[in-house]
């Protein structure tokens, strides 16, 4: 018996191919304010991702005891900035899927 397909059944996903050298920025958002901090990746490479800057909150981003996360957070943006500088026989893109959405 052929499957039956119903219209409501059926969700759609987009995905995006993002070229490496279309990254300008990180985002680091808040779980507990909200606050939203965008830096280049180059700029990643400082404490200023350890923790929340607003000073109402300050609540730690990375893992304050080991460093591991922020020292991930790093080598990730130096990474970055060295193969959006590197000569390569391919093109490197980030696939990245985008929104649901219901037919």
């Amino acid at each position: 018996m052929p499957a039956v397909w119903r219209q409501q059944d059926m969700a759609i996903r987009a995905r995006y191919l993002i070229e490496l050298s279309d990254i300008f920025t990180l985002h680091c958002e808040c779980q507990q304010c909200h606050t939203v901090v965008a830096v280049p990746p180059l700029k990643a490479l400082t404490k200023l991702l350890d923790k929340c800057p607003n000073p109402k909150c300050g609540h730690p981003w990375m893992e304050p005891q080991s460093g591991t996360h922020l020292v991930n957070v790093q080598i990730l943006a130096e990474k970055i900035e060295q193969l959006k500088q590197a000569t390569l026989g391919c093109t490197l893109t980030l696939e990245v899927e985008g929104p649901a959405s219901q037919r």
